[in-house]
């Protein structure tokens, strides 16, 4: 096992932050992995985990749209789970939290899209960062340089559903809707305004951070730039499980008519999308789904023969049981 910095010299809380499809799943669940290959214990909060112990995302989607259910207190129920994070590190003094989205993407977006003062603004996010204190936290911010291009090359990887969702999720906001927001263009401006505010805030952040361009999509060089920032042995490609055949094929929840098949890239097994995700092995012999809080575990019957899979996800809406078809 290579030697792994102290939990004295780690970052207790890492936010990983960017815009969306920027990477910030996929390079905190690679960290969160590369802590814990090498006995360092980690957690990653994926943004759409649920219950998300800071920022509940049907708490965030009504606060956006200023629904008539939306809570007022959804900032301050905020701080109290980052107070509740913090008392978990002094509780576990080798643990490292690995945020994803929380600090910018959620807050700063809210707060943007609805139009809140930048004092407020500025408020919370000194207060998030005492409420973690004396905890040291850090900061990765992957920053592509041109807002619309990023976001094009997103879409183009998602798919045609993108683009609608995200001018139907920005125009349903006070800020969308002050500016009339309709189109494409419209959805762009407004995500290069909010991430003007964190460009900002990532100056202002008083911690170790860190900015990368993920555009070029080479994966080799951030994980060199992540491991060298938080002083670790150097991040490898998760290892691509062996026997992967085993478990090609399409695989049904059941009780549902749901199905997801699982294929053979040249990268190794992984969910077909698109765009697919890998599955990543663990130590334990379960899979890790790339970018997606999800674990798959795999049965076999007494033959050997894979007969299906159980989810262990963060996201409610995912069925637990699968079988194959």
């Amino acid at each position: 096992m290579t030697d792994i910095p102290s939990a004295t010299s780690l970052p207790r809380v890492i936010f990983v932050d960017g815009l969306p499809g920027s990477g910030k799943s996929t390079t905190a669940q690679r960290l969160c992995l590369h802590l814990n290959r090498h006995g360092h214990p980690a957690r990653w909060i994926f943004e759409h985990e649920d219950p998300h112990p800071v920022f509940p995302e049907p708490a965030v989607r009504a606060c956006r749209t200023q629904a008539a259910d939306a809570d007022p207190t959804l900032f301050t129920r905020a701080l109290t789970g980052y107070a509740t994070l913090a008392r978990e590190l002094t509780d576990r003094p080798g643990l490292t939290l690995l945020l994803e989205g929380t600090l910018f993407q959620t807050a700063v977006g809210t707060q943007v899209l609805t139009d809140q003062s930048r004092s407020t603004i500025d408020a919370f996010f000194d207060r998030t960062l005492a409420t973690l204190a004396p905890h040291q936290t850090a900061l990765i911010q992957l920053r592509a340089p041109d807002v619309a291009a990023s976001l094009q090359h997103t879409a183009e990887k998602r798919g045609d559903w993108f683009p609608e969702f995200l001018v139907g999720q920005l125009a349903a906001t006070p800020l969308g809707q002050r500016h009339a927001v309709t189109t494409w263009d419209g959805a762009v401006a407004l995500l290069a305004q909010h991430r003007a505010v964190c460009d900002e805030l990532f100056d202002r952040f008083p911690g170790p951070k860190l900015s990368v361009d993920p555009t070029a999509g080479d994966w080799s060089r951030r994980n060199a730039a992540f491991t060298d920032f938080l002083g670790l042995p150097a991040l490898t490609e998760p290892e691509i499980a062996a026997a992967c055949n085993d478990f090609v094929g399409t695989y049904r929840a059941d009780g549902t008519d749901t199905e997801s098949e699982l294929i053979l890239t040249p990268e190794g097994l992984a969910l077909a999308g698109p765009p697919s995700a890998r599955l990543w092995a663990r130590p334990d012999g379960s899979f890790e789904v790339e970018g997606i809080a999800m674990e798959l575990t795999f049965r076999r019957d007494d033959s050997g023969n894979v007969t299906g899979f159980t989810c262990a996800p963060r996201l409610t809406e995912l069925p637990l049981t699968w079988h194959r078809i």
